[in-house]
């Protein structure tokens, strides 16, 4: 079971890549990227795959009679176009036509346990296997620990005001076989703490809803239901220019960390930080740095420039981009981590 879900994680982050240009709302709890391409209306669809729940033996058994539907979201409406409920081996099948918009994006979800869950965004003609697989789960308040896969932090250039645009994402990996659920409304599931003066946070793409994440002071407080595997939590907010040079110190065992930053002046201080190749889009450059394995209360240290702001609408239009390279990224890294303690478990 460890090796089909690690293909299918590998094979998410690739579609994360590839639907880099233009985020697309699906639902409260569910946001993926998709690609620019049109999808041509009136063609005929289909769309098969399995329900499954992971259980004592080696591989997920079917779940029969679970209700899937169908949905479709685009610009112009979005709701369910079908629905129907898997037979005695778990299995469900689709047909159906694009139409509306063509922006549009379809997707099958099943809701087990009051937990909904998908399948990515449909982009075949006809989709079956894996890619049509829902695998839902058990769920528990209590028990499992989250742990910090991976973050990335992308600091953009100087504004007029001096403020810098800042983006971070979380990876938070749950290695166990159940759903964790937040107890009740008031204790979260896991929380991290915004840098100083940290200005608007907003939560921007990734997996988790807006919805279901708390800002109270510094504090960022998660509600949202997560399920086995690696989920994305991704913040955007802005720092002002007394904020640097800015210290970050890792509350946690960090198992990659990432930092993209777009002023090449800008200079990132911290032990076995190590930089990579610079990425560009639509002529925005970010140099590139990694870390592995960073043990907690390590610093990581900021010192930027004092810019006009001269490129902070390029910034902008480079910023999904450059999500979507840490997402992909973030999703390969957090999938050698998951196999890595798999492999300690294991011995």
């Amino acid at each position: 079971m460890r090796h089909r879900e690690g293909n299918r994680v590998a094979a998410r982050a690739m579609r994360t890549l590839r639907w880099a240009v233009g985020i697309v709302a699906l639902h409260a709890t569910f946001a993926r990227a998709q690609t620019s391409a049109d999808v041509p209306l009136g063609q005929r669809r289909t769309v098969s795959g399995s329900v499954l729940r992971p259980g004592t033996g080696a591989a997920p058994g079917p779940v029969a009679g679970q209700l899937v539907v169908l949905h479709r979201v685009g610009q112009d409406r979005a709701g369910p176009l079908d629905s129907t409920r898997t037979g005695a081996r778990g299995k469900y099948h689709f047909t159906y036509k694009t139409s509306g918009t063509a922006d549009a994006v379809y997707f099958a979800s099943a809701t087990y346990g009051g937990i909904a869950y998908f399948t990515a965004p449909l982009q075949e003609v006809n989709v079956g296997g894996d890619e049509g697989d829902i695998t839902v789960y058990d769920t528990t308040s209590h028990g499992i620990a989250l742990h910090l896969a991976g973050q990335h932090i992308v600091i953009g250039t100087t504004r007029t005001n001096g403020a810098h645009d800042v983006a971070e994402v979380f990876d938070l990996a749950n290695d166990a076989s159940k759903t964790l659920i937040a107890r009740d409304s008031v204790t979260p599931l896991w929380t991290a703490m915004l840098p100083e003066g940290a200005i608007a946070p907003t939560v921007s793409g990734g997996d988790i809803a807006a919805g279901a994440v708390v800002f109270a002071g510094r504090q960022v407080r998660l509600f949202a239901p997560i399920s086995p595997g690696v989920r994305q939590l991704a913040i955007a907010f802005g720092l002002p220019a007394s904020a640097f040079p800015l210290t970050l110190s890792m509350r946690d065992t960090v198992a990659a960390l990432e930092l993209l930053v777009q002023d090449a002046s800008t200079e990132p201080t911290m032990a076995h930080l190590v930089q990579q190749s610079s990425v560009t889009e639509q002529g925005v450059p970010f140099k590139r740095y990694l870390a592995s394995d960073v043990p907690p209360a390590t610093s990581l240290r900021i010192d930027v420039a004092s810019l006009s702001d001269t490129s902070r609408t390029r910034f902008l239009a480079g910023i999904t981009f450059a999500m979507a390279v840490i997402m992909a990224a973030a999703l390969i890294l957090a999938l050698r981590y998951r196999a890595r303690r798999a492999d300690r478990v294991a011995t």
